[in-house]
């Protein structure tokens, strides 16, 4: 079933919420994500700093934070696939970067990239890649999981 158009600005909404968050941490902790590749490496270094506890209690709160929004960004994009499809996806994702970017937040600081993520990116040599399984965390996934 499609979603109405108030469900479908509230999820553009939830978009440029969520990337605004992970934009600020991201320049917070010091990470550029400039595609899809550094997105997983962010979370595996995420990882490895909360195993490690080498930061403050507070800077703490915020690798586990941006980890975590991470993942949950990974899941709705999932998700919203099942629910409304790719192109209606993107049409979301690009209506949600387009605000950000008037704010002065572009994809390498929120690290979403539609040109990898639905397959329009010229340099990728694998065309018609499969979108991510149900059962793959987002640490999982290459560049060449698309979500188209």
């Amino acid at each position: 079933m499609p979603l109405s158009t108030e469900s479908l600005l509230r999820l553009e909404q939830d978009f440029e919420a969520l990337n605004q968050r992970i934009a600020r941490l991201a320049t917070h902790l010091g990470y550029a994500l400039v595609n899809e590749q550094s997105i997983e490496d962010a979370i595996h270094a995420v990882s490895h700093h909360i195993r490690a506890e080498q930061a403050p209690a507070h800077e703490m709160h915020l690798w586990h934070e941006f980890r975590g929004l991470l993942v949950l960004r990974y899941q709705m994009e999932t998700r919203s696939i099942e629910a409304i499809g790719a192109p209606q996806l993107k049409a979301v994702l690009q209506t949600a970067e387009a605000r950000l970017a008037r704010t002065g937040i572009h994809p390498d600081h929120d690290g979403v990239h539609l040109d990898e993520l639905f397959g329009d990116d010229p340099l990728s040599n694998t065309p018609g890649a499969r979108p991510p399984r149900k059962t793959e965390a987002p640490h999982e996934r290459s560049p060449a999981h698309r979500l188209d």
